[in-house]
């Protein structure tokens, strides 16, 4: 990216993946996904790095050891969804509920925004569990 230019590491990352690449592409967001790359780059690549070992990192003990609810908005057009697997991280803990989202890849962030502050606002209403 920093030989290259933004768009460069956005066409590479996402090509693939035909609705994160309109994502990228949509004029309302574009200037945040940029702005999110950008970020990533003065971080350096060990922040990177870092994201993608934590992305394979065991997570049972974690999960198993959750005292408060957690709610994984989990889009179906990631590249990884496996909808099999999430149900096994939800039956690990009753607090773990797990909602696929449709029409939604990695960058879910800007393609369900409204969906994401709704889950907030419900759970932040919803009372925490003795």
């Amino acid at each position: 990216m920093r030989q290259h230019g933004v768009d460069w590491y956005l066409e590479r990352a996402y090509r693939t993946r035909p609705l994160d690449m309109r994502t990228c592409q949509n004029p309302e967001v574009a200037a945040l996904i940029r702005n999110a790359c950008e970020h990533l780059l003065k971080q350096g690549h060990g922040a990177f790095v870092r994201d993608l070992q934590l992305a394979g990192a065991p997570i049972d003990e974690a999960i198993e050891r959750l005292a408060i609810p957690l709610l994984f908005l989990a889009p179906t057009l990631d590249g990884v969804f496996d909808e099999a697997a999430y149900r096994r991280v939800e039956r690990r803990n009753p607090l773990v509920r797990v909602e696929p989202v449709p029409e939604a890849g990695e960058l879910i962030f800007y393609q369900h925004s409204r969906l994401i502050v709704d889950r907030i606002i419900e759970l932040t209403q919803t009372p925490v569990p003795a």
